[in-house]
């Protein structure tokens, strides 16, 4: 490949991700946002811009199409900056769009050190060697399991549910309501052993753990007024059947409701799962998922137990839902950053670059200005920016919404 990387935007052909959760039909998004006709019964869940190996964006360099990942290998400094070149030469981020018409599974994400482990030992299972800290933000109104819940409020919820509590056992659940005042270290330790024993004892004891379901869907069944919790726990049940370790997890997550332009931000350890509803994601480059329970993909019990920070209490809420004209979502991370510029007819959004960045379009229609002229993108469409272009400007030729992913 001896094509040269010019200093202007390009426009970039990206893969859509077909797993089972994703939305189907007239109402899927991400064939909508694409201006494409949906398939009958096929599921769109995740549009990928970036450069991971299994589905590198392409843009078009001389009449050809190349991918990202081997730009970034083989013209590094163009593509990633002098510090990202000497760095390591590997695309930073993963940027999305995620679209859930269902649940995705309890899950979580090994940092670097238990990733480079886990990729050596399970290359089949975890992809890459990489880290995977996230940040999802709403575009429509979204639900989420995120974080256990404090321990007060599993003491609280271990008294509303005696289904939970006497498969977990007495010992353990007094353990939890004696430790809710204590230190964080105490708090850690006490939910270590009740997570711990929770996954184990799902293992060990099956026909247990269907019993305390089933019972707990019997007297559902006859309750009034559930909650947003117990009607997610009846949805999940009627899809997956037997010992599924993930319809109790329920109950012991943060059950988190966003607002378009609220966000969440996911560090390595911390349990979640995307329940309904689109969002912009970003991510460390990689795919690495270690999953229990509410799937059909591979779990991996021992690996969560001992990948979970054992953080408890609420998740924050980033960002917010006004429509300010630029919206930063930091993240401690040195990854990405990702912004949101509400821009109205004739605005103009200047881009300081010198980094890879990605902007997507999600509605409107803008002009890119830079040293290399000006082009026009639409909604839908999403604009790679190699580091050697310094600087461009977002001029909105309409009311437009514009995401973009960049390196601190």
């Amino acid at each position: 490949m001896k094509s040269t990387i010019a200093a202007k935007p390009y426009l970039m052909h990206n893969t859509v991700q077909n797993y089972a959760w994703g939305t189907r039909g007239e109402t899927a998004f991400i064939p909508k946002l694409l201006g494409k006709k949906p398939e009958k019964g096929v599921p769109y869940a995740e549009l990928w811009m970036g450069a991971h190996p299994k589905a590198p964006s392409e843009i078009e360099i001389d009449g050809e199409r190349c991918g990202l990942d081997k730009l970034a290998a083989l013209h590094s400094e163009a593509i990633l900056g002098k510090m990202g070149a000497e760095k390591c030469a590997v695309f930073p981020f993963l940027f999305k769009v995620l679209s859930a018409g269902e649940p995705l599974s309890i899950q979580a994400h090994p940092n670097k050190i238990q990733a480079e482990t886990l990729h050596a030992r399970d290359a089949r299972h975890y992809p890459d060697d990489n880290h995977k800290p996230e940040i999802a933000i709403a575009i429509s109104p979204f639900t989420a399991l995120a974080g256990f819940k404090s321990l007060t409020e599993l003491s609280a919820t271990f008294a509303t549910y005696p289904e939970i509590a006497e498969f977990l056992g007495e010992a353990v659940v007094h353990k939890i309501y004696a430790n809710k005042d204590e230190s964080q270290e105490k708090q850690k330790l006490a939910l270590k052993a009740m997570y711990s024993r929770f996954l184990q004892r799902s293992e060990t004891h099956k026909q247990e753990l269907t019993n305390a379901i089933d019972a707990l869907v019997k007297r559902l069944q006859t309750k009034t007024g559930l909650s947003s919790a117990d009607a997610l726990f009846l949805e999940m049940r009627d899809q997956y059947s037997g010992a599924d370790v993930g319809l109790f997890s329920i109950y012991l997550l943060n059950f988190m409701s966003l607002q378009p332009g609220e966000a969440l931000f996911m560090q390595a350890g911390i349990p979640h799962a995307y329940i309904k509803g689109n969002i912009i994601e970003c991510m460390a480059n990689s795919d690495n998922v270690v999953r229990a329970g509410l799937t059909p993909k591979f779990q991996d019990k021992k690996t969560l137990m001992d990948i979970l920070t054992y953080e408890s209490g609420k998740v924050e809420i980033l960002g917010d839902s006004n429509k300010e004209k630029k919206t930063i979502y930091k993240a401690p991370v040195e990854e990405f950053v990702l912004s949101r510029f509400h821009l109205e007819t004739g605005d103009n959004a200047e881009l300081k670059l010198g980094k890879p960045a990605i902007a997507l379009l999600l509605n409107g229609t803008i002009k890119v200005n830079s040293t290399n002229g000006n082009e026009i993108f639409h909604r839908g469409q999403s604009i790679f920016f190699p580091a050697c272009l310094h600087e461009a400007t977002l001029v909105a030729q309409e009311d437009s919404l514009v995401f973009v992913a960049t390196v601190p």
